[in-house]
């Protein structure tokens, strides 16, 4: 249910675009992303394709402001290994009430992944 209100009216925003293999902790951690103007709930799909080697954490983390200031995870996905990538999607429905700013944040324990995140959820009306 809650799933298709968010879908009914959403618009799609990357949050890490898959723009081939990350290698580290850092060059798979996306950017602070305002989410003020969200509605209802959030979306977040995190699509893995080859893992390397390693494992992969990813997790989505809330923030009052672009610097991120205050932050803290507010969902874990499922760890990703050689034996269940390629390809290993999943999602989290969030309120968009969470804070004032989202990222992801995707921690690869060795080697390297193809990653791609999508935040989708409904913008408010004015």
């Amino acid at each position: 249910m809650i799933d298709s209100q968010a879908a009914q009216s959403a618009s799609p925003l990357n949050l890490l675009a898959c723009e081939g293999e990350y290698a580290d902790t850092t060059a798979a951690t996306g950017s602070w992303v305002q989410i003020t103007d969200y509605a209802g709930y959030l979306i977040v799909l995190q699509a893995v394709g080859t893992i390397s080697t390693g494992t992969l954490i990813g997790t989505i983390e809330s923030a009052s402001d672009g610097s991120g200031t205050g932050a803290a995870t507010v969902h874990t996905f499922d760890t990703v290994t050689t034996s269940n990538d390629a390809p290993n999607v999943q999602r989290a429905v969030l309120p968009a009430t969470i804070g004032n700013y989202i990222r992801y944040k995707g921690t690869l324990s060795a080697g390297t992944g193809d990653i791609a995140v999508t935040l989708l959820g409904s913008k408010r009306t004015p």
